[in-house]
């Protein structure tokens, strides 16, 4: 009864905290209906949409190759780019800028995904996604959900993406159960933790407030509605935690092995998650013998590093057969693919993925156990250094904005459980600690609930702020040319009628600015982008003031850090 109880419990958390609002800002018919009149909705734009696709990827099949930050041709980043259908017709930038809010959500890595699994055609054994900055563990994963959804009839799949446009509502559906699959497996990945402590303590409570501490942290929440793959990472360093243990208890070579192909198959999904390898190896070494042969330590050490090899290159078997186009990719997408170069300073990670009282707990643990070194249990040396070799990374690597914490939301178990198993095992006044403990977790769950309205606001068209920023200017400001300064995708505009006015697209403010021309108003979501310094700020300050702001109900940051992609603050600037 009991275990069912528990069951039950973490089920209601995983749907309150992680799947109700996964489905914000997905492609959908009112907000097609925001972007044309339904008399133009027709096929002469699907084909003008299709063709500006095909244009994009003319040369390449790498979504971030696509940009046009990246591009040398005419497609490039322009100065400025002005797009007026009733004068020009349909442009190339016109049917590209109105493709995104029919097939993109809000947050823009999510559809680079969506290329790279329609570059996978198992019928053809292509399995090369093109894409580097998450593998083969996510996008073969991913693909065969979404498949077997398909066969149940609750998505449709369907290669010809003009059947999107024509039904931007499935396109949605797509986006909300692809979403579905990074918050199962993190769900069942918190479970699997919770049931560990459940089978160590003993304890419903401490398993209950486990999870709680990791279904309400901010991060979890937020990344758990993204269609990425960091909660898978989650769920595999989990297993990797229970591999290790396992192994120190026993010292069976089989569990190193084993923790070791997990790291593989967690770098083979997203390829900064390779560092997971460090954590069985201190494994090894807490756990190796005095006379042991070095010939026999680099053996079994070679042992592990060939299985953790051959798991990465079992889901991504292009890295062996296309090293070069691989390579290629790695430079093309930069840092974010080869190692987080923005982990974020300790504070924001103790405050928007830990929490505050999880971390002011974890500090002083910490200090004791290093002070009581020769007394810890072997499990708990190995986790407690493999803890602070992330807090060195994260701290020294380049502090950064909460957006970046989806890096290390994969650790979050681990300093959980570190907290949890040293609580639960203290044995004065025990029921005070238990006391304290619950009380933690109810503070997290209180602090947790402004996240989750934020992205229950960005399910509802009337609370969504891009959706009453778009109908409010389309109201409001009729016969108005609108500029902006960045690419007009969903992410940082709101969809207005593109085909009933002039736009204007610029490259940064100091274009902007230098224009003789400029546009009767500018919309910027979150902040004003590409602005070099406080003086082009003023400058632009001295062109344009403040007129309208559209913001969510609940702030539970400042836009400018962009944790949330999520109902971002909209705010209209009116030409002096």
């Amino acid at each position: 009864m009991k275990k069912a109880i528990l069951a039950g419990a973490l089920a209601l958390a995983a749907y309150f905290y992680m799947f109700s609002g996964i489905n914000w800002a997905v492609p959908s018919r009112s907000r097609v209906d925001r972007l044309l009149d339904p008399k133009l909705d027709t096929a002469p734009i699907y084909e003008g949409m299709t063709g500006a696709r095909n244009y994009v990827y003319k040369d390449t099949q790498n979504h971030i190759a696509a940009s046009p930050f990246k591009r040398t041709d005419e497609f490039r980043v322009q100065p400025r780019v002005e797009v007026n259908y009733p004068k020009q017709g349909g442009s190339l930038f016109f049917y590209n800028y109105l493709r995104h809010y029919y097939l993109c959500g809000d947050d823009p890595d999510e559809s680079g995904v969506w290329n790279a699994i329609g570059n996978l055609k198992p019928h053809k054994l292509q399995f090369n996604p093109h894409y580097v900055s998450y593998g083969g563990g996510y996008f073969y994963t991913l693909a065969a959900y979404l498949k077997t959804l398909s066969l149940l009839n609750a998505v449709e799949l369907v290669p010809d993406m003009k059947y999107y446009f024509a039904n931007p509502d499935e396109m949605g559906k797509l986006y909300t159960a692809a979403r579905s699959w990074s918050a199962l497996i993190g769900a069942l990945g918190i479970a699997l933790l919770a049931c560990a402590v459940y089978r160590k303590t003993g304890s419903a409570l401490w398993s209950l407030v486990t999870a709680v501490l990791l279904f309400s942290s901010p991060t979890i929440i937020c990344v758990s509605k993204l269609m990425k793959p960091h909660l898978l990472i989650l769920a595999l360093t989990v297993i990797v935690m229970l591999l290790v243990d396992k192994y120190l208890s026993g010292k069976n070579n089989r569990h190193l092995l084993a923790a070791l192909a997990v790291c593989g198959a967690a770098a083979g999904t997203v390829i900064y998650a390779g560092i997971l390898a460090v954590y069985p190896v201190l494994a090894y070494v807490q756990a190796w013998e005095r006379g042991r042969g070095w010939r026999t330590t680099l053996k079994e050490l070679a042992q592990g590093f060939a299985v953790m090899a051959a798991a990465f290159i079992l889901l991504n078997p292009y890295w062996l057969l296309e090293p070069k186009e691989v390579a290629d990719n790695l430079l093309t997408a930069g840092h974010g693919a080869l190692v987080s170069n923005a982990w974020g300073s300790l504070l924001v990670f103790a405050r928007y993925t830990l929490g505050t009282v999880p971390a002011a707990v974890f500090a002083p643990l910490a200090a004791y156990s290093l002070f009581r070194w020769k007394e810890l249990p072997p499990h708990r040396k190995v986790l407690l250094q493999f803890l602070l070799l992330l807090l060195y990374s994260m701290g020294s690597i380049s502090p950064d904005i909460p957006a970046n914490m989806r890096f290390v939301a994969f650790a979050l178990p681990l300093y959980v459980f570190f907290v949890v198993d040293w609580a639960s095992g203290i044995r004065a006044a025990r029921k005070a600690v238990a006391a304290a403990a619950v009380l933690a977790a109810l503070l997290s769950m209180y602090n947790a609930r402004a996240y989750r309205v934020y992205f229950l606001n960005a399910c509802d068209d009337a609370t969504d702020t891009k959706m009453q920023a778009g109908a409010w200017i389309d109201s409001n400001l009729r016969g108005a040319s609108v500029g902006h300064t960045a690419d007009l995708i969903p992410f940082t505009f709101p969809p207005l009628r593109l085909a009933e006015r002039e736009l204007v697209v610029y490259q940064d403010v100091a274009t902007l600015v230098a224009d003789k021309n400029k546009p009767d108003y500018i919309v910027a979501t979150g902040t004003l982008l590409y602005v070099s310094g406080p003086e082009e700020k003023e400058a632009f300050l001295r062109a344009y003031k403040p007129f309208r702001e559209f913001a969510n109900s609940v702030e539970v940051m400042p836009d400018s850090w962009r944790m949330l992609a999520a109902n971002i603050t909209v705010y209209v600037y009116k030409k002096i």
